[in-house]
């Protein structure tokens, strides 16, 4: 999704775009966002623009999600926000429309929306941790109930007890047209 070239080619950030679209955007990735870290750079959302769209980019560096959405107006460029904070912001902004600008002389980021302007500190985009590229992935399409009923059922093996935190996921593997869950807490085991 993201070459390292385009991600440390900082740039001057400036793009319009819908309201909406960046908050839905914004609270997808933010779940990715790290809530206790002493790495700063994990509480911020990468903002990358180019070629007509915002790529939205957080981890934790166990999790990492993106999205992108469509923007007018855009001066490609990267900036890394904090994460929350920008969430917070964009559910409240007053208009249909939102203009992000980065200020790299100021180290901060200007959004406009209506009569509204708010100004946040950035981070360097160039500390961002690279993420793993998707497309190289093996996908496969699984139903969502079946997901959903596969891992209500297979969860409720799994550990509660952080001591030992391997046992507190759910494995999935992927097979030709099968897809295995199985979780365990050393005492019972769960398979679908």
């Amino acid at each position: 999704m993201m070459e390292t070239e385009a991600v440390v080619a900082q740039g001057t950030l400036n793009v319009t775009c819908p309201r909406d679209e960046l908050a839905r955007a914004l609270g997808i990735v933010s779940r990715g966002v790290s809530t206790r870290t002493t790495v700063q750079i994990l509480a911020g959302i990468l903002l990358h623009a180019s070629g007509g769209k915002l790529e939205l980019a957080a981890t934790d560096m166990e999790l990492s999600l993106r999205t992108s959405i469509d923007i007018a107006g855009a001066s490609e460029g990267s900036v890394v926000v904090p994460g929350r904070l920008l969430l917070d912001l964009a559910r409240l902004l007053p208009a249909a429309e939102v203009t992000i600008e980065h200020k790299p002389e100021e180290a901060a980021v200007e959004i406009r929306s209506g009569s509204a302007t708010y100004r946040l500190h950035t981070y360097n985009a160039e500390d961002f941790p690279r993420l793993p590229e998707a497309e190289a992935a093996e996908r496969h399409e699984v139903d969502r109930e079946t997901v959903l009923t596969t891992v209500a059922r297979v969860s409720r093996s799994a550990s509660r007890d952080e001591s030992r935190p391997v046992l507190t996921g759910v494995l999935m593997r992927s097979e030709p047209r099968e897809l295995v869950m199985a979780a365990t807490a050393s005492y019972r085991l769960s398979v679908k």
